[in-house]
C-alpha cells in the first residue's frame, strides 16, 4: 500500500536488469565487487545500498566498483553502471526495480536483514550463510525462493543464471507464503478480544 515511484531510479535502471543490494556490509561489497568485474560485460545496473552511510564507508565502496560509479545524491549519472544509494528510508522501495536482490548481513553479524520486502516484489533473493537462527531464509530457501552464496563465485554464478533466464522463481510460492503467514495479527486480536469478553471469575 505504501510503494511508490522514485523517477530518478526508473531512469537510472532504464528497463535493464538490475541488481538492488540492500543493507550491504563490508564482506558483501567485497564479493559484489568482484562479481561486478567478473560480469562486467552483461549490461547490468547495480544499485548498493550499505548499511552504514559514513563518509569512509562510501568512499570505500567508491574505490571498491571504480570509475563507473556515483551517488545518489552528489552525482547521480544514468550512464554509470553503478549507483551507490547514500540516503536513508528507501531500501523497499527500490527493491521493485530489481530483477534480482541481495539482503545483506549475511555474512558479519548473523542480523541477516529484512527478506520480506523484496519478497513483497516477487524478487528472488540472494543471501550469505550466516542466517541459520531466522525462519524467513529457511523457509524461502527451502521453496527455492532464495539462493544462498559463500563466495564471489557463487554469487557470479546466481546473478548469470538469473541473467539468463536459467534460474527462475514461482511467483505463485511466494505468494502462498504470505498467505499462509499473514494471519497472524487477525488471531492474536481475535484472541484478545475473546479473553476480554470472558467474566474475571
Amino acid at each position: 500500500k505504501n510503494i511508490r515511484k522514485i523517477k530518478s531510479i526508473e531512469e537510472f535502471v532504464n528497463c535493464r536488469f538490475c541488481i538492488v543490494a540492500g543493507s550491504t556490509e563490508r564482506k558483501e561489497d567485497l564479493l559484489l565487487a568482484k562479481a561486478f568485474k567478473n560480469l562486467h560485460h552483461l549490461a547490468i545496473k547495480w544499485i548498493i545500498v550499505p548499511h552504514e552511510k559514513l563518509p569512509c564507508a562510501l568512499n570505500r565502496l567508491r574505490k571498491l566498483f571504480g570509475e563507473e560509479t556515483c551517488f545518489y545524491s552528489k552525482d547521480l549519472n544514468n550512464n554509470k553502471k553503478v549507483l551507490i544509494y547514500d540516503i536513508t528510508g528507501d531500501l523497499f522501495q527500490l527493491y521493485q526495480y530489481a530483477d534480482v536482490c541481495l539482503v545483506g548481513r549475511g555474512f558479519e553479524r548473523a542480523e541477516i536483514h529484512n527478506m520480506l520486502e523484496p519478497a513483497v516484489f516477487l524478487k528472488p533473493v540472494l543471501i550469505g550463510p550466516k542466517h541459520k537462527r531466522f525462519d524467513e531464509p529457511k523457509l524461502f530457501i527451502k521453496n527455492k525462493l532464495a539462493f544462498e552464496f559463500n563466495d564471489e563465485i557463487q554469487l557470479t554464478h546466481l546473478i548469470q543464471k538469473i541473467f539468463r533466464k536459467e534460474l527462475e522463481i514461482d511467483c505463485n510460492a511466494i505468494q502462498k507464503i504470505f498467505e499462509d503467514s499473514s494471519k497472524g495479527t487477525a488471531i492474536i486480536m481475535e484472541s484478545l478480544n475473546n479473553s476480554r469478553e470472558k467474566p474475571p471469575y
